[in-house]
């Protein structure tokens, strides 16, 4: 096996290691939530679901990172695609209708983007590490810490805005 192919299998196997130790527990707690649906709330009211509230692009909320909300946003509408080709949605009222009996299958594709945000930090991590040290092995092992470092991996289960610090770039 070549160097490079070695060098991807072994990034490759970190970023599986950080995916699945963020997605483990994603169901904890739920269908209860606090602080963590704060991104997904602003999404949902940027979507105009609720009764008399038009469709708005603007989150007009600037206490968490705008990426973030987005995000939710998107995943929101990817969601309500895939329950209206699945035929368990007809409309938007039975997608709200859908939200208010069990929120839970909403708030766990919120926490799978969460857990997607801190999966994908380790490979900027690793890049730097790349670019400090010319070997891949030395980079592995400081790219590491980044997939299993247990709060961050706890807390892309908890909340959104602690777990993808760049998104704040955004604000």
């Amino acid at each position: 096996m070549g160097a490079k192919r070695r060098e991807l299998a072994w990034l490759s196997a970190c970023v599986l290691l950080a995916l699945v130790l963020r997605l483990h527990g994603l169901r904890w707690g739920l269908p209860e939530v606090y602080e963590e649906a704060t991104p997904f709330r602003q999404a949902w009211e940027m979507w105009g679901w609720g009764p008399q509230k038009p469709f708005d692009l603007n989150p007009h909320f600037f206490k968490y990172p705008s990426l973030t909300i987005y995000l939710q946003f998107l995943g929101q509408g990817i969601l309500y695609l895939l329950l209206f080709v699945t035929d368990r949605v007809r409309s938007a009222l039975d997608f709200r209708v859908l939200y208010e009996l069990d929120k839970t299958p909403f708030y766990l594709a919120g926490r799978a983007i969460t857990a997607l945000l801190g999966t994908a930090i380790v490979l900027p991590v690793f890049a730097s590490a790349r670019m400090i040290s010319r070997e891949y092995v030395e980079a592995i092992q400081i790219a590491s810490p980044s997939k299993v470092m247990p709060l961050p991996a706890f807390e892309s289960v908890l909340r959104a805005r602690s777990t993808f610090p760049s998104s704040y770039v955004t604000r």
